[in-house]
């Protein structure tokens, strides 16, 4: 059945014109799930790319909405509207039914949360943000043995 599947998408990729053999170009060892999505799908991504986030994010009602807001930066707002409609895109392409939607827009939406905290983990990874761990604290170690005795 996933034969199938793969067969029609990849018939659907060579209409437009995306050379589907650089997907099995795949590696699982990502550090984001940024990372993750781009390494999964390079073709797809390819096209989405050109298709769908250039024109969106470039264009010049998002970058103007972007101001509207008063963002620091207009076009972290258009990216952040180019990564939404590339995932609910995405979702679309899987199957075009309610739970592959969500799918597409919850991955957009990490996605944008990350972008909008990279600046936060730059500042933490040099050092200008003390970041504590779990186990630091009297609380996340009461959540945590609270936890173990619900799995239990």
């Amino acid at each position: 059945m996933f034969s199938h599947v793969y067969d029609k998408k990849t018939d659907g990729c060579f209409l437009f014109g995306a050379n589907v053999s650089a997907t099995a170009n795949i590696c699982l060892d990502n550090n984001s799930i940024k990372e993750f999505w781009r390494r999964w799908h390079i073709t797809l991504g390819a096209w989405l790319r050109k298709y769908i986030y250039y024109p969106i994010a470039g264009s010049d009602w998002a970058l103007t909405l972007g101001e509207k807001f008063k963002a620091k930066d207009s076009q972290l707002i258009s990216a952040s509207i180019g990564l939404l409609a590339v995932w609910l895109t995405t979702g679309l392409w899987h199957e075009f039914s309610w739970p592959y939607v969500i799918w597409g827009l919850l991955n957009g939406i990490v996605i944008i949360i990350s972008l909008w905290l990279e600046p936060a983990y730059a500042k933490a990874k040099n050092g200008e943000i003390k970041v504590t761990r779990p186990d630091d604290s009297k609380q996340n170690k009461e959540l945590h043995g609270l936890t173990r005795s619900l799995l239990a």
